[in-house]
């Protein structure tokens, strides 16, 4: 008996050991097998623009770890001068881009190997577009991005075309095509375009169209409503600021995806005299919100359903002004979460700093919201954009991250002749960014870190008149093509440009113009630093449900002053992953660098062969994830690059 219980002992315990060994070469099995491949195949991550990612290898502990993996340079720079904002996507192991001139390309997403790229293409205008749609309708895939004048939809195979749709009728004065926000939904490519949105079909048809009135700056969708966020910048000004037709701007508007009608529509300003508009993209968070950054440094979150306000508004009115076209209604409102200071204050840097903007702000109206005059009006939050292109939502901690700058600009009204001569020809097109006297739009000494155009004192030692006149008619560089300058005011700036005011025109405008806005430019002092008081730049935490600021930190330095603590500008968008890394470019001393999302401290940076002023991306391939962003330079004043950049664990 006693036998017989240890034989039934002995096989019991044999029958567990051989269950135990099962499980076990399951489990090993199954923690062997290869994580799925994860790609990152939208614009901001998704439709709801959360630039967020689950992914979570590259974590706490490991990021001080991460190194270079491939550097793919697309090259075609132009003098120098070019920019490159283009998020890239990663679809099945292959990453999409764009080049500085806007050629498309596609390359091995695990070593930067190039499989094809198209350079005919390529525009001579400015490559300000930030995000290439990739969409698939059964077993057909279709890369898009817009091109001149046409949106095109390639084979990502090879790069072929396989249609393209000519948008010439949808562009207006002053707008630009290459830098049209795009999003796939339900059959339909959404495309803002000039002053309209458009819905194109499956065969390359417009199913519908609205006009908006002003340019598009964002697009989001709501799957389940059926709904997509539209997000409106300022309009576009005459040259004298009266008798504008603002449409839908400053704006976010809920439309019904398959028809374009409009649901709701919040506007943050009324009768926008100070390029106030949103600048961001809209960030659907959890079922019912909506967040977006104001220009004004605040922080908005709307009701998705009804566009109401989920946070107290504060109006804020201009002072009295006597001229009677600013009579109309106009006001701002702003959030009561503050991302940015909303007082200036004049730098404390050093006493010639401080005289350099002291004297510069000598006879400009320092009153809140005050009315563009030749004499100027100072704008605090500033110019350009007080964020990014969109922020970055974790839905795991309920937390936004949000870049933003803190510096001062003035608003200015430019005196010109009245009449019809080569200077004035010059001074109605080109003057708002390259300054009355040719000498660009800097306010202190150093122009590295201006926002405006270039000096064009001595311009003919670089360019050739076919140069100028091609840079006024298709762009070049940071620079829009003007078109509302007619052959005969190409002709006339080019030569006012290279020999002076030698009246070539013959043919009187119609309409006198004694001032042009000029639109606003930062204020700097004696070294080319902001004229304020630090910080400059910052990356912020906001708790969703509580509200409130959580924290914030400086971002980014300028060359040469690194460790300052100031921050700086910057342009781009932060990522945060799952694993509570913030990853965020985008400023001028040419870095990448990590976060951590519970309190901003720095965990990881790394130099960069450009400025990368665009939004980092992150995917997973065989097991390993990869970080990429594109380093355009440029913008801010480093030299320009063309590089896309990845980094990976060891």
């Amino acid at each position: 008996m006693f036998i017989h219980t240890f034989r039934r002992k002995r096989d019991n315990t044999h029958t567990l050991n051989r269950i135990y060994l099962f499980v076990t070469l399951v489990m090993v099995t199954a923690c062997s097998k290869p994580l799925p491949n994860t790609d990152w195949s939208t614009y901001l991550a998704d439709n709801a623009r959360s630039n967020y990612s689950d992914l979570e290898q590259i974590n706490r502990s490991n990021v001080h770890a991460l190194r270079m993996a491939w550097i793919y340079d697309s090259g075609e720079l132009q003098d120098g001068a070019s920019v490159m904002h283009t998020s890239p996507l990663v679809i099945k192991g292959v990453l999409y881009g764009l080049s500085p001139r806007l050629s498309p390309f596609a390359v091995n997403a695990t070593n930067g190997q190039e499989f094809w790229r198209r350079t005919d293409l390529s525009t001579n205008q400015s490559s300000i577009q930030k995000n290439l749609l990739w969409l698939e309708r059964e077993d057909q895939q279709q890369l898009i991005l817009t091109s001149g004048t046409q949106l095109m939809a390639l084979n990502p195979q090879n790069g072929e075309t396989l249609f393209s749709i000519d948008l010439t009728s949808y562009i207006t004065a002053n707008s630009s095509i290459h830098d049209s926000p795009k999003l796939f939904f339900k059959d339909l490519i959404i495309i803002g375009i000039g002053k309209y949105l458009i819905a194109v079909g499956p065969d390359g048809e417009v199913v519908w169209r609205n006009p908006i009135g002003t340019s598009v700056s964002g697009l989001s969708a709501d799957t389940k409503r059926g709904w997509i966020y539209v997000a409106t910048d300022s309009p576009d000004p005459p040259h004298d600021l009266s008798n504008r037709e603002d449409g839908h701007s400053n704006s976010v508007l809920a439309m019904d995806a398959l028809s374009g009608a409009i649901q709701w529509n919040f506007r943050n300003i009324e009768n926008d005299l100070w390029d106030r508009g949103f600048k961001t993209y809209p960030t659907l968070i959890g079922d019912s919100t909506l967040s977006i950054v104001a220009a004004t440094g605040d922080l908005l979150l709307l009701d998705r359903d009804t566009g109401q306000p989920l946070v107290p508004l504060k109006k804020i009115e201009p002072p009295p002004d006597d001229r009677t076209e600013n009579q109309s209604s106009s006001f701002q409102w702003l959030s009561s979460i503050e991302l940015t200071r909303q007082n200036f204050e004049i730098t404390n840097r050093n006493t010639r700093s401080q005289e350099v903007v002291t004297n510069s702000l000598a006879d400009v109206d320092l009153r809140r919201l005050a009315f563009p005059s030749v004499q100027g009006g100072l704008l605090f939050p500033g110019y350009p954009p007080k964020a990014g292109w969109n922020t970055a939502y974790d839905p795991t901690t309920n937390q936004l991250f949000i870049n933003t700058q803190e510096v001062a600009g003035v608003m200015e009204m430019l005196q010109i002749p009245v009449g019809f001569s080569e200077q004035d020809e010059y001074m109605l097109h080109c003057a708002r960014c390259h300054g009355v006297d040719r000498k660009g739009l800097y306010a202190g000494r150093d122009a590295r870190y201006g926002a405006g155009g270039p000096s064009l004192v001595n311009v003919s030692e670089r360019l050739s008149a076919r140069d100028i006149e091609a840079a006024i008619r298709l762009g070049r560089g940071s620079m829009p093509k003007i078109e509302t300058a007619t052959e005969i005011s190409r002709r006339a700036i080019t030569n006012y440009l290279l020999t002076g005011d030698h009246d070539l025109a013959t043919n009187p405008r119609t309409t006198e113009t004694s001032v042009i806005f000029s639109g606003p430019k930062v204020l700097r002092d004696s070294d080319g630093l902001p004229g304020n008081s630090p910080p400059w730049g910052t990356l912020n935490a906001v708790n969703i449900e509580t509200k409130e600021l959580r924290w914030k930190t400086p971002l980014g330095d300028y060359p040469g002053y690194s460790g300052s603590n100031w921050g700086s500008e910057n342009i781009g968008s932060p990522m945060v992953t799952k694993s509570g890394i913030v990853f965020m470019a985008g400023t001028p001393d040419m870095k990448i660098r990590a976060f951590d999302s519970k309190d901003g401290a720095i965990l990881w940076e790394s130099d960069l062969p450009a400025a990368a002023y665009s939004s980092p991306i992150t995917y997973r391939i065989d097991g390993k994830q990869y970080l990429v962003v594109g380093t355009g330079g440029g913008a801010l004043g480093p030299p320009s690059g063309s590089e896309y950049v990845a980094f990976t664990l060891p």
